[in-house]
């Protein structure tokens, strides 16, 4: 309670001041997406074969461009990368479950994804992306949330 009250609300604060929307949610993780005006985006995947297809587009990336972007489809996320210079690589991670949300495209700093992943040691994950400017979020039960935040690509 401490944190939020002394560094959350007083960031949130500057942000609204600086005409930023903001939705403050309280103290604690939000449990309903649609006090964050988001739908349901939870998709359960494996991780180490999320992992596994991060680390295979990754070599793609370049100090000019470091992102990957991930496709969000019902059954499915597609990993992409194209870089000019050295070439493209896609790869096709199935969900365990049935998306039912709208299809999504957002680029992430590989590194940042696979940080996440790396700590994690169970069967399945929950990926929540919402859209291409919203941070994505991987969580595993109530016990590990990682936030990772959208890379803007041309």
């Amino acid at each position: 309670m401490a944190e939020y009250i002394n560094v959350e609300k007083p960031f949130l604060e500057k942000l609204r001041q600086l005409d930023w929307r903001i939705i403050d949610q309280g103290i604690g993780i939000p449990q309903e997406p649609q006090k964050s005006l988001r739908e349901n985006f939870k998709q359960v995947v494996l991780p180490d074969e999320f992992k596994k297809a991060i680390k295979r587009i990754n070599i793609l990336t370049t100090q000019d461009s470091p992102s990957i972007k991930l496709e969000l489809f019902k059954d499915k996320i597609i990993v992409l990368k194209n870089t000019p210079e050295i070439g493209q690589g896609r790869d096709v991670v199935e969900l365990l479950e049935e998306y039912q949300g709208k299809e999504v495209s957002v680029s992430f700093n590989p590194t940042y994804l696979s940080d996440a992943l790396k700590n994690i040691n169970k069967d399945a994950v929950e990926l929540e992306l919402a859209s291409s400017e919203k941070p994505g979020v991987i969580r595993v039960g109530r016990e590990y949330i990682y936030v990772v935040l959208p890379m803007q690509t041309t």
